[in-house]
């Protein structure tokens, strides 16, 4: 074992006069050196909107989703509220008729068409399109009728066998002979 295992010293003991024995402070930065913290503002133009669960008035940042765009009383998310509830007083479908629903992309059209020769998207109540102007609704040729189906021919009927009678004629025959050399046997 070595001496400095066997006399346990550490650093900071007092018996060697070689090692500092107390840690030097480090110096404090200079206040102009110390981190500041920068409070950022929001970009992004702020709306009041009221809360449609519990009425409260808040300011909401429009473009942006942060933490304070909570209602502070329901915790409804307000950046889903609208910015102005308009109603439809026209009788049939709207073509500027917007979607305004949470988690869509935003404000953006209802329906699109998409061109069937260019793949382009076309607003619905278009007939041709933007793009090729090609027919957006273009009629399709009637599918052929199909084949018709033919039943198979029955198969025909087996032809009967023609029994042959010259075999019953002949097996008659040779019992009766059978029975006559049989009884002329016995017999004589």
């Amino acid at each position: 074992m070595s001496d400095t295992m066997s006399a346990g010293k550490h650093l900071g003991d007092a018996g060697d006069p070689d090692e500092t024995t107390a840690l030097t402070p480090v110096p404090e930065p200079a206040p102009e050196e110390q981190p500041t913290i920068v409070v950022a503002e929001t970009k992004g133009a702020r709306r009041e909107v009221v809360c449609p669960e519990c009425g409260t008035v808040a300011t909401i940042t429009v473009n942006r989703r942060e933490a304070e765009d909570f209602c502070r009383r329901c915790d409804f998310p307000l950046f889903w509220t609208p910015a102005a509830i308009v109603l439809d007083t026209s009788s049939g479908p709207s073509s500027d008729a917007l979607r305004r629903l949470p988690g869509t992309a935003g404000r953006v059209t209802v329906g699109k068409l998409d061109c069937p020769h260019c793949r382009e998207s076309n607003p619905v109540t278009e007939t041709r399109c933007l793009r090729c102007q090609g027919d957006l609704h273009p009629v399709l040729p009637p599918a052929p009728p199909p084949p018709a189906v033919l039943a198979p021919p029955p198969e025909p009927e087996p032809v009967p066998e023609k029994s042959t009678p010259w075999l019953l004629y002949v097996g008659v025959g040779l019992t009766v002979l059978l029975a006559i050399a049989l009884i002329l046997y016995f017999v004589l």
